[in-house]
This record gives C-alpha cells, structure tokens and sequence, in this order.
C-alpha cells in the first residue's frame, strides 16, 4: 500500500483532507508532533487522529472534529477550538492557554495536568475527579450569622492588598518599558551570544543517517527508542529546514540552530521543541532581534538591530513592544522535532 503524506493533504486544503477522511474512514493517521503554528483549519475532521505533542499554536480549528482524538501534550496556546468536537478527546498535560474553547463539545474529554491559564471557557472545567461535598453540619449554620461582618473586612483588606500589588506591577512594567539605550542593547546582545555562542554549522555526513522518518526527513546522532537521544544532533526536514543542537527527551533543548530555507536563522535556547530563553532571530533582509523569546515569540526584554545599524528595543509582551509599533509575533517558526516537513 502506498505510503501517505498526510501533510500534503492538509496543505490542499480543508476539503480535500475530508474528502480523503471520508474515503478512508478505517484509518487513524499519526500526526504526532506535527507543525501546524497558525494554520487555518476550521472544520477540519482531525476524529481519532494522533496529534500528540502536536503544535497548534495560534491555528484555527474552530468548529473542527476531534473526538477522540489524541491531544496529549499538544502546544496550542491562542489556538481556536470554538464549536469544535472534543468528546471523549485526550488533552492531558496539554497547554490550552489562552486557547478558545467557547461552545466546544468537551463531554467525556481528559484534561488532567492541562494549563487553561487565560482559556475561554463557557463555563469552568474540572481537571481532577470531583470530590464529594460532605453534609453541611449544624455548627456551621450557627456561625453564618457572623461571617457577613467578617467578609466585610477580609474584602475591604484584600481590595486594599491588591491595588498595592496591582500598582507596585504597573510601576515595574512601566520602568520596563521603558526604551533601552544603544549601551543596553549591545550589553544585552553581548548576553545573549554568550549564553549560546554562534557555531559553525558544518556540513552533514555523506553518509546514511542515523535515522529517516517516514516522510524523508533525516536525523544525524544518537538515535534510541523512536526518538532523538539526549545529546548534541543534526535534523535536515523533507522541507529542506535544518536543526543543529541539543536535544533533551527527544525534543530541542538546550542550546541550538534552526536554519531556514528562505534565508531566516534563528540561533538561542530551546525549550519542549519552541524559541524559549534567550535568542537571536536573523531575517534574510539583514536585520536582527536579539534578546528572550517564549513559545516562540519575543517577550522579554529584547531590541531589534536594523541591517542600516538603528536600533530599537525595550520589553516585549506576546510579540509585541510594550508602549511601541514593533512586533514579531508572526516569526516563522520551525517544525517539531519528529516527522513533520
């Protein structure tokens, strides 16, 4: 039987991957740590696909059908779940931050260990089993006829204690925002070379790889139990894209080089397969943002040096700078580390 490319049918399109499904409901494809960063899915019939360790960052799957579905570990922070089918999915240890997830069907879905930081939610979601509420006893009904007076007062202490807090964080984001000088700059792009100093990428083996994916990328190192091996290794994607670095668990970590075929570079710290730390993100133009990144986009403290030498920096937040017009919220990002192209 020939061998699928599952991610040429998406790249076709929403409806040809469905006509496909519809045609070939006996099979379960593995999606498994594949790169869709956002990608407009709407309606896509992903039922009992395997899109573990998957990047859905950012990508529209509202009104898609996922029952059943393997989301387990799935990166999908700012990603659009509204109105899709989650029965019965499982999105353990998932990161659902900020996702949407208004009018989802999620009955019967396990999000034991998922992050809903921010989550758009119709009503809360339970991430452990419930626990029984015992029968309220008799000596607690006395003490009710007090607590008014008393909640009256922890209120207005907590109101207090929070708009200390509230303007003490305010205070800090504003000093933080504040535009850094060129000494900053260079100081802070001193910083980030020497926590990952520049390498000198030298060419692949001639050789065979250490390992081949099923949809042609190659993996030169230390290759045990399906995955990349903890240590230093090469990965060349069926896209052409290149990856020279530290792997941890299978994944990019650590220090390392993600080479892109149109020209962009991105050379800094790896966390769970994404730019997170600190980082320099080289366009094919010239010019280059240096500073921290998380979830594979600049926030932090981070500036941009322009290829006529200008500068411009101060502290990003989800790819944006803080009181500026500056973002970086679209970078390209790599693929995950297993068999995407």
């Amino acid at each position: 039987m020939a061998t699928v490319n599952y991610l040429d049918l998406i790249q076709q399109g929403v409806e040809v991957w469905n006509q496909w499904r519809a045609a070939h409901p006996e099979q379960r494809p593995d999606l498994s740590a594949v790169y869709l960063f956002e990608q407009s899915l709407p309606g896509i019939d992903f039922n009992h696909v395997n899109l573990s360790r998957a990047c859905l960052i950012g990508a529209d799957l509202g009104g898609a059908n996922l029952a059943g579905a393997n989301l387990s570990g799935v990166y999908a922070n700012n990603a659009n779940f509204g109105r899709a089918n989650l029965r019965n999915a499982d999105l353990s240890a998932s990161n659902l931050s900020e996702a949407n997830l208004t009018a989802a069907d999620i009955a019967g879905a396990s999000l034991e260990g998922a992050n809903l930081t921010g989550a758009k939610l119709d009503k809360p979601v339970n991430t452990s089993p419930a626990v029984p509420t015992p029968a309220a006893a008799p000596e607690r009904s006395r003490s009710l006829q007090l607590l008014p007076a008393a909640a009256i007062a922890a209120t207005v202490a907590a109101v207090t204690t929070s708009t200390v807090i509230y303007s003490a964080m305010q205070s800090n984001l504003n000093e933080l925002a504040a535009p850094m000088s060129s000494a900053e700059i260079a100081a802070l792009a001193e910083e980030v070379t020497q926590t990952c100093p520049m390498p000198e990428l030298s060419p692949v083996s001639a050789g065979e790889p250490d390992h081949i994916y099923e949809n042609g990328a190659r993996f030169y190192g230390k290759f045990a139990d399906g995955q990349p091996a903890d240590g230093e290794g090469t990965m060349i994607y069926a896209s052409g894209n290149r990856y020279d670095g530290s792997y941890h668990r299978g994944q990019r970590s650590g220090c390392g080089t993600f080479t892109f075929i149109n020209g962009r570079r991105y050379v800094g710290e790896f966390r769970n397969d994404l730019f997170s730390g600190k980082g320099t993100w080289f366009f094919e133009n010239g010019d280059r943002y240096v500073g921290e990144f998380e979830y594979n986009k600049c926030s932090g403290r981070g500036a941009f040096i322009f290829a006529d030498g200008a500068t411009e920096g101060g502290f990003w937040q989800q790819g944006q700078l803080v009181n500026g017009d500056l973002t970086c919220d679209h970078i390209e990002s790599p693929q995950t580390t297993s068999t995407s192209s």
